[in-house]
């Protein structure tokens, strides 16, 4: 149960997801 790797893979994805986005 790696929870925590998944939430900051996630996250991760997310960030780049909003600048590219943005950009």
């Amino acid at each position: 149960y790696q929870r925590d790797s998944e939430m900051a893979t996630w996250g991760m994805a997310e960030i780049t997801y909003r600048i590219t986005y943005i950009n």
